[in-house]
């Protein structure tokens, strides 16, 4: 597992004008809720028998300091790669903010699975086959995306 090929690996973070999104990226659509955390992986090798979380930074978070957040996926597969968003369990970024180098009180909300034991997810699966198998695999959290077809849908999901 190298935690700097992820991190250059990842999608972009998407901003800026819808129209040009749009044209760049067709329909469907997924929209997430953003929630006031940060973009985070978590990342269990059986080869260690290990789990580790870390951010698009330069943070690292693990077992000692995280094991409430790593007791949550410890059951789910062997060996994983999964993409969400690590926010605090109270809600707002000051509460996240203050929690994340504890481990304390925190929630991660998995929205893709670049690989597991069995499969590496990032050779040609659709994100809503990706988002199916954390939904297989049982991934705690995970909060179901909207799909849409076009730009009023999206514009009314993000109001939503």
């Amino acid at each position: 597992m190298n935690i700097e090929e992820i991190r250059q690996s990842a999608n972009p973070v998407e901003a800026g004008d819808l129209d040009q999104f749009i044209n760049s990226w067709g329909f469907p659509l997924y929209v997430e809720i953003k929630h006031d955390g940060e973009r985070c992986w978590i990342v269990k090798d059986k080869a260690t028998v290990s789990m580790v979380a870390f951010n698009k930074h330069k943070a690292i978070y693990n077992e000692d300091t995280h094991r409430e957040l790593f007791d949550q996926y410890r059951n789910l597969c062997n060996d994983f790669i999964i993409e969400g968003e690590l926010c605090s369990k109270n809600g707002g970024i000051y509460s996240y903010l203050s929690a994340r180098n504890t481990g304390k009180d925190l929630v991660f909300y998995p929205f893709d699975i670049l690989k597991d034991e069995f499969e590496n997810y990032t050779n040609g699966y659709t994100l809503g086959a990706r988002h199916a198998s954390l939904s297989i695999l049982k991934a705690p959290n995970l909060i179901e995306p909207k799909i849409a077809w076009n730009k009023k849908e999206v514009v009314d999901y993000l109001k939503e």
